[in-house]
């Protein structure tokens, strides 16, 4: 639910409250060892910090990203975060 309020803020332009729910939605996704939830998300975050011009970590969460899809085998999201 968080991650889908962080994809409607950053739809609206509103990357602050983007980046906000994504950042609670990736630490419930951690806690719970959730994976596959844990990439979508930082792919998701990594987009919001690269508009709001942070571009070092958007590229650090971006590949955080990659590796863990490629470890799950997932080849379109994988594809998505290239």
């Amino acid at each position: 639910a968080l991650n889908n309020l962080g994809v409607a803020a950053f739809a609206a332009g509103d990357l602050p409250r983007a980046a906000a729910r994504y950042e609670e939605a990736l630490a419930i996704a951690r806690d719970r060892g959730d994976q596959t939830h844990v990439a979508l998300t930082l792919h998701n975050l990594a987009e919001v910090l690269r508009d709001q011009g942070d571009l070092g970590r958007s590229a650090a969460l971006w590949q955080e990203s990659l590796r863990l899809r490629a470890e799950q085998g997932n080849v379109a999201g994988f594809a998505e975060s290239l």
